[in-house]
């Protein structure tokens, strides 16, 4: 349950702190669970000195670490992060994730001397273990130290290399005292009576409707109520109107009652939008769109500007953008601190427009990339200079192609690339089979002693059937009368699959667009249900002769009989000449 955050400047001795802290907590019975960064680095098969120069890296590793503490915290056990935390934001993440979950915190800052340190590190035994001096100094450049008067580094622990921890306080701390209470606005709300006008309104309706019924039928004096055996009511001198009187007044009540609260109570956002005033004289000059600055937004997937109409949408972003420094922001609070304290009351906002996501998407202006295939009838080259060769069967309606040797050239290129990413640079362990599935899966699941996740990976030789093809969605396999197919099965729990299936469409999209010139081609399909309650979707390529199918991934049981109840199946197909399958 408790979390210990280990922080401190490099080489500063935080391993030895957290394996004597580990030590001291079994020993006290309790179970602990020690997540640390240099071992994350390991498995993400990053260079130490390298990951701290590269900003993404890093916070990939940060990302891992996070996740991870998350994921162990339950009530009964005790979780330490040996890293550097050195960014004072990372801990107050860590602090909310612990404070969401009603966990108890507390922060050991590991002080040194910085030759001190410097002098460890060029002590220690293994080479890869060590930072250079350029990256010793720059994280300590980096480095925010820990404040006891922050809450999210409160209770704070420092200790020296030479003094002794006291580890009998930080227990103290940990468990013998209650946890800062969560955000109201994390919470879910209270199981209260919020249907109880609802409920009344039913039930007075069914007994007003049988005293009416019965008022109608010429009933006696008392009539004994419905499903409320020792109740009886009469109505000798109640008329049919005078029955009606209690529905309508819980129609007005509701109705009115909403009205009046809201006039009464003061709301944190304001009932109606600011509009303020801009004064175009104090605005930056009018930012203008380079060829550089395209092709650096165009690399980051943050936007096609392919044509003239996306390059104008980007100018008035910016032109927005530099509106917002003339809002006056006097006496507004932050909304993290509304959330902090106390419940935000917004207003009740309505839908005006309805859903117009399929007129935005009309006006999406789709780039053309001819290097990639050239389509059937696009591009009229002479047969051998085709990147495909056309072998048009009679009477047939699918046209199949051969690969000529600038496809095969792409075709290797892919294939390289798919094995480098899939299998050599995994954080699992990616067997390659070559003596059959069945095979390789056995001896997969006993080198990693029935331990998930572990995968399969294999070339297959597919084929291809003439067959009427989508004419929304093309699938490159249709083309060719023989393909190739790269396939790999990643076995993980169930509890993780669900995770481990929507990282990995993110990885896979991004492995597509780092080929492309124009990355925002490459878009995902919604996830669908198939008919065995298998999860899919694609990846496609928006091309002007329409969306090309490069890849299907899928989630499902699993595959090929495989003996294995607690392993989640996941499966995508690559269908530009590669399939690429996750179990």
């Amino acid at each position: 349950m408790p979390l210990i955050v280990i922080t401190g400047i490099p080489s500063s001795g935080k391993t030895t702190r957290g394996n004597e802290l580990k030590e001291f907590l079994e020993s006290r019975g309790k179970e602990v669970h020690l997540v640390s960064e240099n071992e994350q680095i390991i498995k993400a098969n990053f260079e130490k000195n390298q990951l701290y120069s590269d900003s993404s890296k890093e916070k990939h590793i940060r990302g891992l670490l996070k996740s991870e503490i998350l994921k162990l915290m339950t009530p009964n056990n005790v979780v330490i992060l040996d890293a550097l935390n050195y960014i004072k934001g990372y801990r107050y993440e860590l602090y909310c994730g612990s404070k969401a979950n009603k966990n108890t915190q507390c922060t050991v800052h590991v002080e040194i001397n910085r030759d001190e340190a410097w002098s460890f590190n060029e002590n220690r035994s293994e080479e890869t273990e060590k930072y250079n001096r350029s990256t010793f100094e720059a994280l300590i450049m980096r480095y925010e130290e820990p404040d006891g008067k922050n809450r999210w580094d409160s209770p704070l622990f420092i200790v020296f290399p030479h003094e002794n921890l006291n580890k009998e306080a930080i227990m103290d701390c940990l468990f013998n005292k209650a946890p800062a209470p969560p955000n109201m606005s994390t919470q879910n709300a209270p199981l209260n009576s919020t249907n109880f006008l609802y409920d009344l309104d039913q039930v007075t309706k069914k007994i007003v409707e049988g005293l009416i019924r019965s008022k109608n039928m010429g009933t006696g004096h008392r009539v004994k109520v419905e499903g409320f055996p020792d109740l009886s009511i009469d109505i000798s001198n109640a008329t049919v109107q005078q029955l009606m009187l209690s529905s309508r007044f819980l129609r007005f009540y509701c109705s009115n009652t909403a009205t009046k609260i809201t006039q009464n109570t003061r709301f944190l956002v304001p009932q109606n939008p600011v509009k303020p005033k801009i004064d175009p004289n104090k605005l930056p000059p009018k930012t203008k769109i380079d060829a550089d600055t395209i092709a650096l937004l165009e690399r980051l997937s943050l936007v096609d500007c392919a044509n003239r109409q996306g390059i104008e949408t980007l100018e008035e972003a910016i032109a927005f953008a530099d509106q917002i420094q003339q809002v006056d922001t006097t006496n507004v609070e932050p909304l993290v601190t509304v959330l902090e304290d106390r419940p935000l009351r917004v207003r009740e906002d309505s839908v005006t427009e309805g859903n117009c996501r399929e007129d935005i998407l009309k006006n999406a202006a789709v780039t053309e990339e001819e290097y990639f295939v050239a389509p059937p009838g696009n591009i009229p080259l002479e047969a051998r200079d085709n990147l495909l060769y056309d072998d048009v069967q009679q009477n047939s309606k699918s046209e199949i192609f051969k690969i000529e040797s600038t496809g095969l050239l792409l075709q290797e290129n892919l294939r390289v690339e798919w094995f480098n990413n899939i299998v050599i640079n995994k954080d699992i362990s990616v067997f390659p089979s070559a003596n059959g599935f069945t095979e390789t899966y056995n001896f997969a699941k006993a080198t990693c002693l029935d331990t998930a996740p572990f995968a399969v990976a294999q070339f297959t030789e597919k084929k291809q059937s003439l067959e009427k093809r989508d004419e929304n969605k093309i699938n490159f396999l249709d083309y060719f009368e023989n393909g190739t197919i790269l396939e790999c099965y990643v076995f993980v729990t169930p509890s993780s699959a669900t995770h481990f299936f929507h990282q990995w469409q993110r990885d896979r999209r991004i492995w597509w667009r780092k080929f492309s010139a124009s990355p925002g081609r490459y878009v995902l399909t919604d996830i669908k249900t198939d008919a065995d309650d298998s999860q899919s979707v694609e990846i496609l390529a928006k091309y002007s002769w329409g969306d090309q199918i490069i890849e299907k991934l899928t989630l499902g049981k699993p595959c090929r009989n495989v003996p294995q109840p607690q392993l989640q199946v996941t499966r995508s197909d690559c269908n530009a000449k590669s399939r690429n399958v996750i179990s």
